[in-house]
């Protein structure tokens, strides 16, 4: 094992993690107040990339939720993504003890409740994603839809 010491210069390391976190919570820190918009159903994905296929397969299962996608925050998001946060109920990230400070922010500033789930990676973490999303915003799972794994027992 090598172990190396870490010259700071007296700032406390910080994780990819935590530099992620006060980089969202930064960029959030400017949104503009919710618009005229209904957010009891409206959602954020926040800290995934998603290409094109990925993020409609996503919404789409939101829709089949009774949920709306309102913005993906991610490396590959610009600015007006981050500023429209507010127009979103919850907030679905990694989990757990991710974006600790940005959910802080949220809950604070915008009454926004935060969605731990894993990464839908695989049947049963796919499952896992769903349920947790579905258990939180007081939806019923689709029949013969999400969980994936039940339908296929």
């Amino acid at each position: 094992m090598r172990i190396s010491a870490e010259i700071t210069h007296g700032l406390k390391p910080k994780s990819p993690a935590e530099i992620v976190d006060d980089c969202y919570t930064m960029l959030c820190r400017s949104a503009r107040e919710p618009e005229q918009v209904e957010r009891a159903r409206r959602v954020n994905l926040v800290g995934v990339n998603l290409d094109d296929s990925e993020q409609r397969e996503i919404e789409q299962g939101l829709a089949e939720l009774g949920l709306t996608l309102n913005v993906v925050l991610s490396e590959r998001a610009d600015l007006s993504a981050f500023l429209a946060v507010a127009d979103a109920s919850y907030n679905i990230h990694p989990g757990p003890n991710m974006l600790l400070e940005f959910d802080l922010l949220c809950a604070e500033r915008w009454q926004m409740s935060p969605i731990e789930v894993p990464l839908p990676v695989g049947v049963r973490a796919s499952d896992r994603f769903w349920q947790a999303i579905a258990q939180a915003t007081a939806s019923e799972p689709p029949i013969g839809g999400h969980p994936l794994a039940l339908s296929r027992a």
